[in-house]
């Protein structure tokens, strides 16, 4: 299903359905913003629609090198537009597809837990954040996995903080920001701690609603940590549960 087409390049997103209306969730893939497509995390997506959600999964514009690939070589802003026009269309037409659009949350693991976190601090916003690993402050980053994301950006942090900055949904945190779900494991080297217990700070600094949860022990990073306990994928519903049906 296209949901956008700009600079020549067409959109697509498929769509997971539940039983009866069901709220709305995108779902960002990951891939380090330059890998992936909108059934890269599928069967993760249709768990949650077999949990009660209209799931949405999309491609967006990448920042793998010009050439390889239709999507490819674009840098921030461009993936941050791509995500709000999927949260765009999905409001205006998901009632089609049985989404009751007055309610959509977002859930994205690595850099797609940045992008949706931009969703949730943006003039285009969720009504709810899951965040698997998802970097919140861009700054925050060690040795190759700083290079990856100069690569998204486009520059190096000694060369655009400012652009590092604007990359970051904690940058953008105020009393409005929808209510986030983050995660990590406890001693992940991709998206070090640090970076989801300064986002819960500033969140619970204005009184947005977060939690925070950290996998004891453990090294693994994004749907890794999924995978390794189902403690996590059962929180991280329930959160989307209380903030999108509210009332079940």
């Amino acid at each position: 299903m296209p949901y956008r087409t700009v600079d020549g390049v067409t959109l697509r997103m498929n769509i997971c359905p539940s039983h009866g209306i069901r709220p709305a969730v995108l779902w960002v893939h990951g891939g380090g913003w330059k890998d992936g497509d909108r059934y890269s995390d599928a069967d993760y997506a249709a768990r949650l629609a077999d949990q009660g959600f209209v799931v949405f999964t999309i491609d967006y514009r990448l920042a793998c090198r010009a050439g390889q690939g239709s999507l490819c070589g674009y840098h921030f802003p461009a993936l941050v537009s791509d995500v709000q026009a999927a949260l765009s269309w999905i409001r205006a037409h998901g009632a089609t597809y049985g989404a009751d659009a007055r309610k959509v949350g977002v859930v994205g693991a690595s850099a797609g837990g940045n992008l949706g976190g931009m969703l949730g601090v943006g003039p285009t916003r969720a009504d709810a954040v899951v965040a698997f690993s998802g970097t919140m402050k861009m700054s925050i980053c060690r040795g190759t996995h700083c290079e990856v994301k100069a690569d998204y950006i486009g520059c190096s942090w000694d060369t655009c903080p400012q652009r590092w900055a604007e990359a970051s949904p904690i940058t953008f945190v105020s009393a409005s920001a929808a209510p986030f779900f983050i995660s990590n494991g406890e001693y992940e080297s991709v998206v070090p701690p640090k970076d989801s217990r300064e986002m819960a700070a500033a969140l619970r600094a204005v009184g947005v609603p977060n939690r925070r949860f950290l996998e004891a022990g453990s090294s693994c990073h994004a749907l890794a940590c999924v995978d390794r306990d189902p403690a996590l994928w059962n929180a991280a519903v329930s959160w989307l549960r209380a903030y999108l049906m509210p009332n079940s």
